[in-house]
């Protein structure tokens, strides 16, 4: 792995190029931090394969930040940087197309050549999206898989959670600086990643702001790093779908879990079965699919035992949400005795209250 201070170099390097793919690509491979930016000759440049428009760039774009602000920046977030030139980099990401010429990396770099499964999906999941979500990635994480997503809300944080509480690790890969958690709403579940062994990666310059442009980007990294990427609930413009295409394109396995015909969120996963996708209806089709042992938490906790009046409920609940008013008609109680009963149902683990009234079976 390089030095610290190559790695500052590298950092400071990366401020220079605005982001583009080109110009630090060929500056890391050249070694280009190995000599001060200042120092950079236009003759030098050429030779290694930058146009003229790239050279006018960098020397318009002569950044003043320091080797000591950079070191500031990557030891307040306790970050590495790890390059193509690293026998740490990730020989899968190696594969794909434009793989990052360099990621920041905060949390266990080891995590990130693990076996692993990219689970993607709408920021918006149904409860159905939410029960498909607990009883895949849990299993599967279980069976020494490292489950990566984008960190985003819905779908990704509830992989993320999911694998944490299998007690594995799990990579977020994000749109924007690593120094910048987006979305800011889980800032601290990319602390509890980290302290999990799993780690946050990113390809953007500290202090990049998640542009909509980025995440496409970002999407390429995430099915790069998998085996495989898992499609649960993406509606038909989702960016979830981009995800698969990167891993078609990169010769990766697209699996999705086929969802309700009546239900928006499910039009992009089911309309890539019709493509061909994988379809798999449980964890245990994908650790056959890949001869993967089961591990000891594979089996979902067994629900708890249920009161009479809980049972009653549990007739009337499925995974599709229920108001408490409709619950309370169907089992012949009071809207407060209903609540009552919902409340203790809940602190149980029988049933999940998804807001405004509304009830489904867990």
């Amino acid at each position: 792995m390089l030095s610290r201070n190559e790695q500052l170099a590298v950092a400071r390097i990366h401020h220079l190029t605005a982001e583009s793919w080109t110009m630090i690509d060929a500056l890391i491979r050249h070694r280009f931090f190995q000599r001060p930016a200042e120092t950079w000759t236009t003759e030098q440049l050429r030779t290694i394969g930058l146009r003229p428009e790239h050279i006018q760039a960098l020397h318009q774009a002569r950044s003043p930040l320091s080797l000591a602000e950079v070191k500031a920046r990557l030891d307040q977030y306790h970050l590495t940087v790890l390059t193509v030139l690293d026998d740490e980099y990730p020989s899968i990401l190696q594969q794909i197309s434009k793989p990052p010429p360099l990621l920041y990396v905060r949390g266990q770099i080891s995590s990130l050549s693990r076996p692993a499964l990219a689970v993607v999906g709408t920021r918006q999941p149904s409860p159905y999206g939410q029960t498909v979500i607990s009883r895949f990635v849990q299993p599967i994480a279980a069976a020494g898989v490292t489950i990566i997503s984008g960190l985003a809300l819905g779908i990704d944080t509830f992989a993320h959670q999911a694998a944490l509480n299998a007690h594995q690790p799990t990579i977020a890969v994000l749109g924007s600086g690593i120094d910048v958690i987006y979305p800011w709403a889980n800032r601290g579940l990319a602390d509890q990643i980290v302290a999990q062994g799993g780690a946050i990666i990113s390809e953007f310059p500290l202090g990049a702001e998640p542009l909509h442009y980025h995440f496409p980007q970002r999407n390429r990294v995430i099915a790069g790093l998998a085996r495989a990427t898992l499609l649960v609930e993406a509606g038909e413009k989702s960016g979830a779908l981009i995800t698969a295409k990167f891993a078609l394109d990169a010769n990766r396995d697209v699996l999705a879990v086929p969802g309700p015909i009546t239900s928006p969120a499910s039009v992009g996963v089911n309309s890539w079965l019709k493509l061909g996708a994988q379809a798999v209806t449980s964890a245990e089709d994908i650790l056959q699919l890949y001869h993967l042992q089961p591990g000891q938490q594979t089996r979902l906790p067994e629900q708890p035992t249920a009161e009479p009046n809980e049972g009653l409920v549990l007739q009337h609940l499925s995974f599709e949400p229920i108001h408490i008013d409709m619950l309370a008609e169907k089992i012949g109680k009071s809207v407060g005795e209903t609540g009552a009963l919902m409340t203790i149902m809940e602190m149980k683990g029988l049933v999940t209250s998804i807001g405004n009234g509304l009830f489904v079976r867990k």
